[in-house]
């Protein structure tokens, strides 16, 4: 049964799929952020294993929200690995094979690429309520993505 959200059906398509998009991203971030976490080492590993671990939940709790967002659309959510690599933006990196500096650089580049694809979301958005509900949840992404990054390269400076 699909939700009356008197909205076009071209802008739920749209909308779905950007979100899509925007969760794919967060899955991809959330993953690298595991693996960096798993993978950090030297003087601050202990600081640093706290502070990617409370990124982490942090992106779960966002994935969470954008894909019950896509799922109010009447549009289902992706939800495999094969559907978000499709989907995500963010290159695939091995972060085993690279120094902690590195990934972390990395990772901090990441959320600045997310940030910027936010923003271009963001102006792709109308002003129709629901599309201001977008507006809403896409900007606190990129607060967050903006903050997070922003954390890291203070700890990197």
């Amino acid at each position: 049964m699909q939700p009356n959200l008197s909205v076009p059906e071209n802008d739920i398509k749209s909308n779905a799929a950007m979100l899509s998009g925007a969760l794919a991203n967060a899955m991809g971030l959330y993953n690298k952020t595991r693996n960096v976490q798993w993978e950090i080492s030297g003087k601050s590993f202990v600081e640093l294993h706290d502070v990617f671990e409370n990124q982490y939940k942090a992106l779960e709790l966002a994935v969470n929200e954008v894909a019950k967002r896509i799922n109010k659309l009447g549009t289902p959510s992706p939800s495999t690995m094969q559907e978000y690599l499709a989907l995500n933006a963010l290159k695939e990196s091995r972060e085993k094979s690279k120094p902690s500096k590195e990934m972390i650089e990395q990772l901090m580049n990441e959320h600045d690429a997310e940030g910027v694809a936010l923003r271009e979301n963001i102006k792709k958005c109308g002003d129709s309520p629901d599309d201001l509900c977008h507006i809403d949840l896409l900007n606190g992404l990129l607060i967050w993505h903006d903050m997070t990054a922003l954390t890291i390269r203070k700890h990197l400076s």
